[in-house]
């Protein structure tokens, strides 16, 4: 990790800057103070907007919709925003935005998997997510919509800006350069992959110098949580299967980058209201998501985000995080409440499993026997689990008889599994060492085995010893 990336972070957790400016908070109603359609300017009660501009000049609509924005002055020319307010008790399913505010610094220490992750400020981050001309990372795909959202003046703002032809785009992307400047961290979903690299990519090719910032993608820590809850995890999908929240008349991501290059052929906005939206969307869930995996994260057994605590899955799945993150009585706690809270049949082992591996690491042997024993009977785990009852029995129990008994055992699941899986072509390498270990390990426990008879035998048993007491 850089040193910049280090500082970004140090500076987040000291004291805020002061606003250099008012800003215009969400209504009371509870609906976003400004959107598609609604062209008004803020309301009366409100401090002058920010920077998408103040006055009637800098208004303006794209043609042929309802899609209000600003323009926004840059040394390239106009760039064209829409700027759109949420209250913090606006809800995506059953989790509120504000939800991600009551985090703990232990939960995004545990999140980023890095401890300088733990001074993370979710009011000092910007939450992004980009619309594009294609699927692809190639120098081609150009970003035509950036939405930012940010927690200020007591309510979450979306700035989106939008690319209204390719001879914009260096006004485009300043204009979102300096946005996302402002911010001491980047919270994406897939963004390492696919947003940041795109973005890079333009700034680059317009001679743009692309801004640094710590980076935390939320789509590899979903996927520990949730790859074996869910069918996917796109973000539509953990939407609905999360957070509960359906989308009705979403348009599929595939289809944006059609609807965009219609708008340049016809000047026409009006199917790109629903693109903005679905951005929209994406960052409202993004917000939604990161406050349900800090909640989580910080505390499992306790956390309720949205008022629902975490089911079992969820902590089988936060039981093998907290392993990964080199917290065993972490994850020892966590996997205990998994197993009483309840499991799918399938995930069952698996609980008793990963309790052991948990035991095993704290040098609590004895409770880590236990799991493995009913492991070591059938199913996927009971190879495994013969291994490390082999282990047990030989160097803890000192019982080398089951020793030998659960190793051989051992040896003819893996012969087995050879059999199942036919025996043309070349063993995979991984299963010739193993039975290479097995069967020096039996090697090991027939000599140990041999030498304990011989401790054991009665003076004068041994025909040798015998011949010498004659003599």
């Amino acid at each position: 990790m850089g040193l910049r990336f280090r500082l970004r972070l140090m500076r987040a957790a000291g004291p805020r800057r002061p606003a250099s400016r008012s800003e215009p908070a969400p209504n009371a109603a509870g609906a976003p103070s400004e959107r598609v359609g609604a062209a008004e300017p803020a309301p009366a009660s409100c401090p002058a907007p920010g920077p998408c501009g103040s006055s009637a000049a800098d208004r303006a609509h794209l043609p042929g919709s309802r899609i209000a924005g600003r323009l926004l002055p840059t040394p390239y020319g106009p760039a064209f925003c829409v700027e759109t307010w949420y209250p913090l008790d606006q809800r995506r399913g059953r989790v509120p935005l504000a939800e991600v505010l009551a985090v703990p610094g232990r939960g995004w220490e545990r999140v980023g998997r890095h401890p300088l992750w733990a001074d993370f400020d979710p009011t000092r981050a910007a939450f992004f997510d980009t619309e594009t001309t294609g699927l692809e990372r190639g120098a081609g795909t150009a970003i035509f919509l950036a939405g930012v959202g940010r927690f200020v003046g007591g309510g979450f703002r979306i700035r989106q800006f939008f690319l209204r032809d390719y001879p914009e785009e260096p006004a485009f992307l300043h204009a979102l350069a300096t946005e996302l400047s402002e911010a001491s961290a980047l919270v994406t979903f897939n963004g390492k992959s696919f947003d940041w690299p795109v973005l890079t990519s333009r700034l680059v090719l317009q001679r743009q110098r692309p801004a640094e910032i710590p980076h935390l993608d939320l789509l590899y820590p979903a996927r520990r949580l949730w790859r074996d809850v869910v069918a996917s995890c796109r973000l539509v999908d953990l939407e609905a299967a999360v957070l509960g929240e359906h989308r009705d008349g979403d348009i599929p991501g595939e289809q944006i980058p059609r609807l965009y290059f219609e708008y340049l052929r016809s000047g026409t906005a009006a199917p790109l209201e629903p693109v903005l939206e679905h951005n929209r969307l994406d960052i409202l869930s993004l917000v939604a998501l990161a406050g349900y995996l800090g909640q989580a994260a910080a505390d499992p057994m306790a956390a309720a985000p949205g008022g629902v605590p975490l089911t079992g899955a969820e902590l089988l799945a936060m039981g093998r995080w907290l392993l990964e993150l080199g917290e065993p009585l972490a994850a020892a706690r966590v996997l205990e409440a998994a197993l009483d809270r309840g499991l799918p049949g399938p995930y069952v082992a698996a609980g008793h499993r990963l309790l052991a591996v948990a035991y095993k690491r704290l040098a609590w042997y004895d409770k880590a026997l236990v799991h493995w024993q009913l492991l070591a009977h059938e199913g996927r785990y009971s190879y495994e689990a013969c291994v490390e009852l082999a282990k047990y029995y030989e160097h803890r129990a000192r019982d080398y008889p089951r020793a030998r008994e659960v190793a051989q055992a051992a040896l003819e699941r893996l012969q087995r599994q050879r059999l199942l899986a036919g025996l043309g072509g070349v063993p995979d390498p991984r299963w010739v060492r193993e039975v290479a270990e097995l069967r020096h390990r039996l090697a090991r426990l027939e000599g140990k085995l041999a030498r304990q008879v011989g401790r054991e035998a009665p003076f004068g048993s041994h025909p040798g010893e015998r011949e010498g007491c004659d003599r």
